[in-house]
């Protein structure tokens, strides 16, 4: 009998979904007291929330053997502990969904951020362990900014908590800092307290056209000189069917008429019309659309690089999956040069049928970017593009510390990843 089956027998449940035993632990107790289990059994356990990011998170796990890995959902934690208005901050299970947590707060007149696509099928405990920033990154910052505080079970099965609740309270080491981003590596998160941020007065979003997202990113670049503070800068499109570049504005009403007044003028002398003015509804209409293409899934690779450099970069990497049959459809995130990437087939669909990201297509495409320090990092592709990615990646001091944080917070290996492997002691960093 395996550890699932085992869990089952004495009363805890688990469920069967897309073929793979999922424990779903009541509360926090039920969730310390199966890990320390876990531990003692030598059991292998791969924390999450729905679900929904594994295949870009931890592909490793699709392909684990469900002897070896059960994956440990905290859908039931999912309860708000704390709201104060006053304060600005939140505390909530880790189960709890995005969406939950984002209407609580609007109650109070505060946004929550990260802003992450499909919020429904997302948790904040997923969220923070992934570090999954959402569009309204440019002006707020990443995820790991906004954790005031956090409690994880840790692998023996004890609770470790980092930070507090309020942000007059947060002291200590910064725990949080490290389980936030960490994948399930390091424990199970089960609270985490965020700090919010005052709804805005008003909302704008302008829509400009392009020929090609190479012209929309040049737009984007030259925004940069105005005294501009955007929630957010998207640029989307591919080469045969043209661009669009949305900027959100929203805070102060003054100040947002008068940044969509000058952003306009600058828009109208390089795009292919006259930008469109959305506001309201129609601007948060288009903002949820936008935030949710970004959690569909067809995104293969992302890449990183000074802003400078995104326009080559992106260049770089259409003449070359045109050369393989395919095209391209970017979504870009131009000032803080972040550019996810689609494959599309080309018109006649046999060329582009064959087309794909395999891990000579992945390992080739990085070394053609890798003069220009693009980092090339994969999304939704097989485990063998990240795990060939990952290994032919130059290990930094960060990872080394990483590495060993990992070893000595789990020494038995029960969040162990293949992907994120524990490997013989190196040489810290001096």
């Amino acid at each position: 009998m395996n550890f699932a089956s085992r869990l089952a027998a004495d009363g805890i449940e688990v469920a069967l979904e897309a073929g793979r035993p999922v424990a779903i632990p009541e509360d926090a107790a039920a969730l310390a007291g199966l890990v320390e289990r876990a531990a003692a059994d030598g059991a292998r356990l791969v924390p999450v929330g729905l679900g929904g990011k594994l295949p870009w998170l931890r592909p490793d796990v699709l392909a684990y053997d469900p002897e070896a890995a059960l994956l440990v959902s905290t859908r039931k934690l999912d309860q708000v502990v704390s709201y104060v208005p006053g304060d600005g901050t939140l505390t909530a299970q880790a189960g709890a969904p995005m969406e939950l947590l984002a209407r609580t707060v609007a109650e109070g007149g505060h946004r929550l951020t990260p802003d992450v696509a499909l919020p429904a099928a997302s948790t904040l405990g997923g969220v923070v362990a992934g570090s999954v920033s959402g569009l309204d990154r440019l002006q707020r910052g990443p995820v790991r900014h906004h954790v005031l505080g956090a409690r994880a079970v840790q692998a023996d099965g004890s609770e470790a908590r980092s930070g507090g609740r309020l942000v007059k309270n947060v002291t200590g080491y910064d725990l949080h800092r490290l389980w936030t981003g960490s994948r399930g590596t390091l424990g199970v998160l089960t609270e985490i307290s965020l700090r919010l941020f005052p709804a805005p007065e008003l909302e704008l979003c302008l829509e400009a056209r392009f020929d090609s997202p190479a012209l929309a990113l040049g737009a984007a670049h030259a925004l940069r000189d105005l005294p501009l503070a955007p929630v957010a800068l998207r640029v989307e499109g591919d080469g045969d069917a043209g661009a669009q570049l949305h900027l959100f504005l929203a805070g102060l009403e003054r100040q947002v008429r008068a940044d969509a007044e000058r952003s306009a003028a600058a828009l109208s002398s390089s795009s292919a019309a006259a930008p469109t003015l959305l506001e309201g509804a129609a601007a948060r209409e288009t903002w949820a659309r936008l935030r949710d293409a970004d959690g569909g899934g067809q995104a293969c690779l992302r890449l990183t690089c000074l802003p400078s450099r995104a326009a080559d970069a992106l260049a770089t990497a259409e003449t070359y999956f045109r050369a393989r049959g395919a095209r391209l459809h970017a979504r870009s995130q131009p000032w803080i040069a972040s550019l996810d990437l689609e494959l599309l087939p080309e018109a006649d669909g046999a060329a582009g049928a064959a087309a794909r990201v395999d891990v000579d297509c992945a390992l080739d495409l990085a070394e053609r970017l890798a003069p220009a320090e693009v980092r090339v990092t994969p999304l939704a592709t097989s485990l063998e593009v990240h795990s060939a990615l990952a290994s032919g990646a130059t290990t930094s001091r960060a990872q080394v510390w990483m590495r060993a944080l990992r070893s000595e917070l789990d020494p038995a290996g029960t969040f162990a990843s293949s992907l994120y492997p524990y490997p013989t002691r190196e040489p810290l960093p001096a």
